[in-house]
């Protein structure tokens, strides 16, 4: 799996993030599908139980594993995740709800949902970071 890594300076603590390309986070896809699956069983359980004994601790391991990997769970019930990605040479997010077959959409970090945008055949094909990066593109702190 090719990825970069991306420090986070801003938040107080460092942070690195992987960056993934189309196909890469495609074949994730079945591993994120598996922990949403375990994340809704454990909130059910969570949910109908007085008693939270390790269940809390097994929710945070299974969301832990994922940011690990750069995903992030932005929605549990509807299954929206996006991954971090390069695009033009700014950080965005690869965004995938489930029920989707593949990846097709990407949007900027600071937006959301309702500002993702189709990824273009090329950007597809993992064309995401083209050699010149549009210019006035955000430049990436900590970027290596």
């Amino acid at each position: 799996m090719h990825q970069h890594e991306y420090e986070s300076p801003e938040e107080g603590e460092t942070q690195v993030h992987k960056l993934w390309k189309v196909k890469d986070a495609e074949a994730e896809l079945p591993f994120v599908q598996t922990i949403l699956s375990e994340l809704r069983y454990l909130v059910r359980q969570s949910n109908e139980m007085q008693m939270h004994i390790g269940l809390d601790e097994k929710i945070a391991q299974r969301i832990t594993a994922l940011k690990q990997r750069g995903i992030e769970i932005k929605d549990l019930s509807s299954g929206l995740v996006d991954f971090y990605a390069l695009r033009e040479g700014e950080l965005v997010y690869l965004c995938w709800k489930e029920g989707e077959s593949r990846i097709q959409w990407w949007h900027p970090v600071a937006g959301g949902f309702t500002t993702r945008k189709k990824l273009t055949k090329q950007e597809r094909l993992g064309q995401l970071n083209k050699a010149g990066a549009k210019a006035g593109a955000t430049p990436l702190p900590g970027y290596r």
